[in-house]
């Protein structure tokens, strides 16, 4: 009589064995993506400066009026302070500005450069609606050691009238704009070494204003 055995096929114990070490695989994922976020440093925590303190403003334009009352509903959430500036140009053109503003220490930049992430995710399906962040402090810094304590390799860096300035683009920041062909979503400028007071701005994705 031929005897037969209960063998379980190669393929069933490969498959329980990836359910029982996915939750393993997802904890290390995020713990890589969690460590990638912090290795973006702005000024104050990239040691570059002597400042201790930096102001921090958070700029919010949009030009569609139907979605006003829900972009004003979600920066009433954030809880910061905002004010409002209605914009008429030439052309009769209307465009609502929103601008918050704060002095913040070197702890507290990750938390401000997470805040502007949140609020770019939360407004990305208002038409015609940008999000803007500037950090600005009252110190040059050398911005080629910038760019390396950040490890950014894609950059283009001008030098003009005694500033320095270079964009760039970074994973983490996520989608920026279009400049000369090139995905940007961060830009930094800062006065040359000789030139006093000290001043130097990190933008994202890029200036609003001149500097």
């Amino acid at each position: 009589m031929t005897k037969y055995t209960n063998q379980i096929p190669k393929y069933i114990i490969c498959i329980i064995i990836l359910i029982l070490l996915l939750p393993s695989l997802l904890w290390a994922k995020s713990l890589v993506r969690d460590s990638s976020n912090k290795n973006f440093s702005l000024i104050l925590d990239s040691n570059l400066v002597d400042c201790t303190q930096a102001s921090v403003k958070y700029i919010v334009w949009t030009q569609d009026e139907n979605g006003v009352p829900v972009l004003e509903k979600i920066l009433e959430q954030t809880g910061m302070p905002w004010e409002k500036n209605v914009l008429i140009n030439y052309w009769q053109n209307r465009a609502y500005e929103y601008i918050a503003q704060m002095e913040i220490t070197g702890g507290q930049e990750a938390d401000m450069l997470e805040k502007y992430l949140n609020l770019k995710s939360k407004l990305k399906n208002l038409k015609q609606t940008k999000v803007f962040m500037e950090e600005i402090v009252a110190a040059n810094l050398d911005i080629n050691d910038f760019l390396s304590r950040n490890n950014v390799v894609n950059f283009d860096r001008i030098e003009a009238f005694n500033t320095i300035s270079a964009t760039g683009y970074v994973e983490y920041l996520n989608e920026g704009i279009n400049i000369g062909g090139s995905p940007v979503n961060f830009q930094i400028i800062t006065r040359t070494n000789n030139l006093n007071p000290g001043r130097t701005i990190i933008a994202f994705p890029a200036l609003w204003k001149e500097f």
